[in-house]
């Protein structure tokens, strides 16, 4: 049976970790993704940015939290870590707003788009939680990192120690 890119490796929590960034930013404007080939489902996804976050902090974009929705799944320690944004004394909003009051450029977001991270990071949290009680184990929906098989067999691409330039 051939397996598909969502069904191993870290793939698909690279895309739902992406989702709830998207969301939390209010950002509507991520069509693709890339990949490095030799890693197969073990690389990191990256992508290229418009800069069109951050636009409309009245409105809650919920299709963005679709891959999260739909296939109820989160990396274990990215719930925990949103978590801890939530908390009174690490609320995300008021952490984004220390954070950009040193940049050059500040002030750079509107005071309503701190008030709108932790009104999105509440949707999240509550997607979530929707999601574990749905379960029937915790573990379906909060996963760990995945690691990549035969890690040793791989370490030499990263062995600088001997010139492979000219093979």
């Amino acid at each position: 049976m051939k397996q598909t890119v969502y069904s191993t490796g870290r793939r698909m929590l690279d895309i739902i970790d992406l989702a709830i960034f998207d969301f939390l930013m209010g950002n509507m404007d991520r069509h693709s993704y890339y990949v490095f080939k030799y890693f197969g489902n073990y690389s990191t996804i990256f992508n290229f940015d418009h800069g069109r976050g951050f636009g409309r902090y009245q409105t809650d974009e919920l299709s963005c939290l679709v891959p999260l929705t739909q296939c109820c799944i989160i990396r274990k320690s990215t719930f925990q870590r949103l978590l801890i944004l939530q908390k009174d004394e690490y609320k995300l909003g008021d952490v984004m707003r220390e954070s950009l009051s040193t940049d050059i450029i500040a002030p750079v977001l509107y005071e309503a788009h701190y008030a709108a991270l932790d009104r999105r990071l509440g949707i999240i949290i509550n997607a979530v939680r929707k999601c574990t009680s749905n379960a029937k184990n915790i573990d379906e929906v909060l996963k760990p990192e995945p690691l990549m098989p035969n890690v040793e067999e791989r370490e030499e691409i990263f062995d600088n120690s001997s010139d492979q330039s000219n093979k």
